[in-house]
């Protein structure tokens, strides 16, 4: 059972300064919104912030804006974390090109709403910047793949630094090629954010703009990178071979070498006669660190009758019978032996409308 950020879906638009989930978003995700564009003028007017029907907060994590000194390509990364759940509209407001200038590309705008574990951190962000700008003729050079790449590296604190307790990710890098002409100015437009949970399992999350000329398929990824989502505008600045295109990507670099480490990850309350879990799925407990793949062991205390432990997965399933709050303590071993225990809980609710007697949670 994977510990760290899911995908759960994307949606895009170019012009509009909005984009809209075709399904409604969970309570507890958090949305990620990207925003690029290009203002042919000195000046261009940023974004001034992101909002959406539901009454969610979203915070700026990373900006490229108003890099280049003629033509200002601009790049932002907004979240909103812990959301509340419903039919979303992200709409980005305050934009466009500066007095006396019309002509400005896009904007793209691409939204991602993520799953999240119970405990995690917003523990970094970044952004790259390339060479400022190239002359025409210098259009065809290509540039280090450094310069659109995000890093990241979280060490765990398992004793000094250096020592047989201490281990960590290494640099977690997650790139973003364009793809065509790499003008400098697109390597001027990585934007991102660094996620940590609780075993710290790094989520990197990324956007770039790409100004020059665009190829399908645009952008390229890195061998541990994800692309999940392109835009493409037709048409570029004046002085600009047309074309402009972004993307938002995500990189997981589960966290490696340390001790295993376990979570109950809340276990939700089931109800007699119902298959446990969303949908009927069951719930997992979680582990990272050590050495994978994992075995888990019920080694104390009792599973609501009805419910098992599956040693493989780690995933509680059944439907249960008898209701009460059962506490039991799970212990999970690294393919090298070592292990690590954590105590749970889960609480069995009659059937609805029954009386539940005696029974206390």
């Amino acid at each position: 059972m994977s510990a760290s950020f899911n995908l759960v879906q994307t949606a895009q638009s170019i012009g509009s300064g909005s984009a809209t989930f075709a399904s409604p978003v969970a309570f507890g995700n958090i949305i990620v919104a990207f925003f690029a564009a290009y203002g042919d003028g000195y000046t261009f007017t940023y974004p001034t912030g992101a909002s959406d029907g539901l009454g969610n907060t979203y915070s700026l994590y990373s900006q490229s804006a108003g890099i280049a000194t003629n033509t200002q390509p601009c790049a932002f990364l907004y979240a909103s974390l812990a959301v509340r759940g419903g039919s979303c509209t992200v709409t980005f407001a305050g934009f466009g090109p500066s007095p006396g200038s019309t002509l400005y590309s896009g904007p793209s705008v691409i939204i991602a709403e993520f799953e999240v574990p119970d405990h995690y951190e917003v523990w970094g962000t970044g952004i790259t910047s390339g060479p400022i700008l190239q002359l025409e003729s210098q259009l065809a050079n290509s540039y280090s793949a450094a310069d659109c790449s995000m890093k990241f590296r979280a060490l765990a604190n398992n004793g000094a630094i250096g020592g047989s307790g201490c281990s960590d990710t290494g640099v977690a890098i997650l790139t973003m090629q364009s793809y065509g002409y790499n003008i400098a100015r697109c390597n001027s437009n990585v934007v991102g954010m660094a996620l940590v949970n609780q075993f710290l399992d790094v989520f990197l999350i990324g956007g770039n703009y790409n100004t020059g000329n665009p190829e399908s398929p645009y952008f390229t990824m890195g061998a541990v990178g994800t692309l999940i989502n392109t835009t493409f505008e037709p048409t570029g600045g004046a002085a600009l071979p047309a074309g402009c295109s972004g993307c938002l990507a995500y990189g997981d670099f589960p966290y490696l070498g340390g001790p295993p480490q376990a979570d109950c990850d809340n276990p939700p309350n089931g109800t007699i006669g119902v298959a446990y879990g969303p949908a009927g799925a069951g719930h997992g407990i979680v582990a990272s660190g050590g050495t994978p793949p994992y075995t888990y062991a019920l080694i104390g205390g009792f599973l609501p009758p009805g419910l098992s432990l599956n040693t493989s997965t780690g995933v509680i399933s059944g439907t249960p019978t008898t209701a009460g709050k059962f506490l039991f303590t799970i212990q999970v071993t690294d393919s090298l032996g070592a292990t690590a225990t954590v105590n749970c809980s889960i609480a069995i609710c009659p059937p609805a409308g029954t009386s539940s007697g005696n029974v206390f949670y």
